[in-house]
């Protein structure tokens, strides 16, 4: 294979075909080393880019070696969504499992959310998970 024009070369002269054949057989083989080459670069972009994505992932903020409360405190100030552990009614009010609001205040077993005028404690242990919006 020429590694400059892309192109393949083939011993034709054990091969019982005519001239136009050769020339069909060969440009078949230089479409195919093409296209070889082709996925190959398609192959080496996806790469690049999942190193890219994974680069950028671990540059994000990790939050290793922080507990719940302290990743809580960083969220101060943050709009946030709260997943509660369960839902159900509270107080004659259907109440649903997702919370979002401004995370305002931190208490000692207690978070105050504000959200829509109105002002919601949760408490830390029935935390599931919380969102952080961008």
């Amino acid at each position: 294979m020429d590694v400059e024009s892309n192109e393949v070369d083939i011993d034709f002269d054990n091969l019982d075909i005519d001239i136009d054949e050769k020339d069909f057989l060969q440009k078949l083989a230089n479409v195919i080393s093409k296209r070889e080459e082709e996925i190959e670069m398609i192959e080496e972009e996806k790469e690049k880019e999942k190193r890219e994505e994974m680069e950028k992932l671990e540059s994000m903020e990790c939050i290793k070696g922080m507990d719940f409360e302290e990743i809580l405190e960083d969220l101060r100030g943050e709009f946030v969504t709260i997943i509660i552990k369960s839902g159900g009614r509270c107080n004659g009010v259907e109440c649903c499992c997702a919370h979002e609001g401004l995370l305002c205040q931190l208490g000692r077993d207690l978070i105050l959310l504000i959200t829509s005028g109105r002002k919601i404690f949760i408490p830390i242990d029935a935390i599931a998970a919380v969102i952080e919006e961008d």
